[in-house]
């Protein structure tokens, strides 16, 4: 039975129905007012749909590229008959009275092994509210077999969904992705247990740029993703590793990590501002993680040639040495550490972390370095019998950012300068500037 544009209804043979039916996909009735995926310990888990439908409604259900097979529930919901097709990639739902009705369809699940991991992703159908449950086993659940949810959208862009007691709420959502530890001694956690974090910043005349690394140790469990921090309007530099930084918004960026694993690791990242002048006093820039409990953080901070850095460090951080064979004047360094107080459950840690009350920050004051200009000169000396010539050759050339030009009656009060510092108690006699920044001084006249 198939809907007619005019209403009504037409009665194909099978065969025909089946082709008609595989030929309009997408041409469906059926409104979606809630959707909700169990997902269940044992067994298929179940995609319950709360629909409003027209007599005859179709809605498709397409599993294409996600790691379950629609089945056939036992009870499909009254009024609603159930087709899935051959590979149990999409289904039908036909709703033969019109109305509000329930359909209930089993999705298979086929894990995907990633490192240390195991993950499903399932297809959402379009709906007003969509709740994700997760049913824990009836003789408890260690913390390592639990799955952590994420929600993503059409793109492929995929979002942390945050734990809570409960049905977890992911509407609008266009899929999901459950994920969990293969091995329930390793569990998965959001918050690692201990972190070294290092922000190296280089400060330059037009730019400022942060090379972070961060040492994690996840204790024995296995961390998936990270959340890193930069502050505005530091942003991420594409370079030459693999790691995709997702923004989340807000300067929060999510990390995916390719091959989680049990273990140590780490990550490296670049991030980079532009600076509109360089010189001035500035809070430091910082990228650091989100939730780690407890975080050493390092922070090096040195300048481009010619610029003068100096650290206003307030309480808490501690000054480091410079390293070997770095002067102090070349690259500044402190470490503080961060600790997270966590709301865990045991040894679970998925819980959200609550950063401790924010200490201030350190600041930077950014200053060009005075920079002395290079005088060559020469004076030479020609003793006649009634006068003394005096010649001066001097060139002078500045090394600073800005050299103003002088006037020619500059250049003459400076060569005078000159010469009376070299012969005292002289008198100019005649002075001839040349080209700028060269100058010649002749025939100066001794007193009797």
């Amino acid at each position: 039975v198939t809907p007619d544009d005019a209403g009504g209804t037409a009665l194909v043979p099978e065969p025909m129905f089946r082709r008609l039916s595989a030929d309009t996909i997408g041409r469906e009735t059926v409104r979606v007012r809630t959707s909700r995926l169990v997902v269940t310990p044992v067994g298929p888990w179940r995609l319950e749909l709360d629909v409003d439908a027209d007599q005859g409604g179709v809605l498709n259900i397409d599993q294409t590229g996600a790691d379950v097979r629609c089945s056939a529930a036992p009870a499909a919901g009254d009024g609603v008959a159930i087709e899935v097709m051959p590979d149990g990639v999409a289904a039908r739902a036909v709703v033969a009275l019109a109305g509000n009705r329930r359909v209930v369809i089993d999705l298979v699940p086929r894990p995907q092994r990633v490192g240390g991991l195991e993950q499903v992703m399932v297809r959402l159908p379009a709906a007003a509210a969509t709740r994700v449950e997760i049913v824990a086993a009836a003789d408890g659940e260690a913390p390592g077999d639990r799955w952590h949810c994420d929600r993503g959208d059409r793109n492929g862009i995929w979002r942390p969904v945050d734990d809570a007691v409960g049905p977890l709420d992911v509407s609008r959502a266009a899929m999901v992705r459950l994920t969990r530890s293969v091995d329930a001694r390793q569990p998965l956690v959001t918050v690692p247990d201990r972190a070294e974090s290092l922000d190296d910043i280089w400060w330059g005349e037009d730019a400022c740029v942060v090379n972070a690394s961060f040492d994690v140790d996840p204790g024995r469990g296995l961390v998936r993703s990270l959340v890193v921090r930069a502050d505005p309007p530091l942003a991420p530099v594409e370079g030459d590793t693999a790691t995709r930084f997702m923004p989340l918004g807000d300067g929060r960026y999510l990390v995916d990590l390719p091959d989680p694993t049990a273990g140590g690791f780490r990550l490296v990242a670049t991030f980079a501002m532009s600076l509109d002048d360089p010189t001035g006093v500035f809070d430091v820039p910082r990228v650091w993680l989100e939730s780690v409990a407890t975080d050493m953080r390092t922070v090096r901070c040195s300048a481009a040639a010619g610029l003068d850095l100096t650290a206003e460090l307030p309480p808490g951080y501690a000054l480091m040495r410079p390293r070997d064979g770095e002067g102090a004047e070349s690259a500044t360094a402190w470490r503080s550490e961060e600790v997270v107080a966590t709301l865990g459950r045991g040894d679970d840690r998925r819980s959200e972390a609550v950063v401790v009350a924010e200490r201030p920050r350190p600041r930077v004051a950014v200053r060009r370095r005075p920079v002395p200009p290079r005088i060559v000169q020469r004076l030479d000396v020609a003793i006649a019998s009634d006068e003394i010539d005096l010649a001066l050759d001097n060139h002078a050339a500045s090394c600073g950012f800005f050299t103003p030009r002088r006037s020619d009656a500059q250049r003459r009060e400076e060569i005078a300068r000159l010469v009376s510092e070299q012969i005292r108690d002289a008198v100019t006699d005649g002075i001839l500037p040349v080209q700028d920044g060269d100058f010649e001084c002749a025939k100066v006249q001794a007193p009797r």
